[in-house]
C-alpha cells in the first residue's frame, strides 16, 4: 500500500521549465533526500519528511550557470549532513557538494577534475566522514574509477581502470563494507 506520494516541480509556474529529473535518493534521520537536475540546468537537493512526504527544503545548486549540472547520487550519514555528487557541465567533469541542517544550508560545492566527460555516479561514507565516489570516465575508451575525498572534498586518492573501446564500462554502485 502506498503510504504517501509527492509530486514536485522546480518552480511553481506550471510551465515545462518547471520539470525536474530525479536520479538518486537516500533515507537518513527521518528524511528522504532526492537529487537530480532541474530544467533550468541546475542540480537540486530536495529533503522530504519520511513520515508524510512534506517538503523540508528544496535547494538549487547552479555550479556552472547555463550548463547542465546534475546530481547523480546523494548520501547522508545522519539526516543532518548531506552530500550530493554528479556532473558539472561547464568543465564536463565531476562535482560534489556538502550541505548541513538537513540539506537547508550549502557548506561548499566543488568541481573535481576527474577528466573530460567524467561524472560521479555513486557515493558512500565511512565513519570518519571520508567520501568514496564511483566515477564514470567516458571517451573512445571508457573507464571506471573510485575517488576518495575527505569531508572537505579534498581528493585523497583516485584509481581508474580501463575498459574496452565502448561506453559500456560504467560504475553504477559503490559500497563501503567493513572498511573495504
Amino acid at each position: 500500500a502506498v503510504l504517501w506520494q509527492k509530486y514536485w516541480e522546480g518552480n511553481a509556474s506550471g510551465l515545462a521549465n518547471g520539470e525536474a529529473k530525479a536520479y538518486a535518493l537516500d533515507v537518513a534521520g527521518g528524511k528522504v533526500f532526492v537529487t537530480g537536475q532541474l530544467a533550468s540546468s541546475s542540480a537540486f537537493l530536495l529533503a522530504l519528511d519520511a513520515s508524510n512526504g512534506s517538503i523540508s527544503t528544496a535547494t538549487e545548486l547552479d555550479i556552472s550557470p547555463t550548463y547542465n549540472d546534475r546530481g547523480y547520487t546523494v548520501k547522508s550519514p545522519d539526516g543532518n549532513t548531506v552530500y550530493i555528487a554528479g556532473w558539472e557541465g561547464s568543465n564536463n567533469s565531476g562535482m560534489i557538494a556538502k550541505f548541513k541542517n538537513g540539506g537547508a544550508n550549502l557548506v561548499w560545492a566543488k568541481r573535481v577534475d576527474i577528466g573530460y566527460a567524467a561524472r560521479f555516479s555513486d557515493i558512500d561514507i565511512d565513519a570518519s566522514e571520508n567520501l568514496y565516489l564511483g566515477a564514470d570516465h567516458r571517451g573512445v575508451s571508457s573507464y571506471v574509477g573510485v575517488v576518495k575525498t575527505d569531508s572537505a572534498g579534498t581528493v585523497l586518492w583516485s584509481k581508474k581502470f580501463q575498459g574496452s573501446s565502448n561506453d559500456r564500462n560504467n560504475i553504477s554502485c559503490l559500497r563501503l563494507i567493513n572498511g573495504n
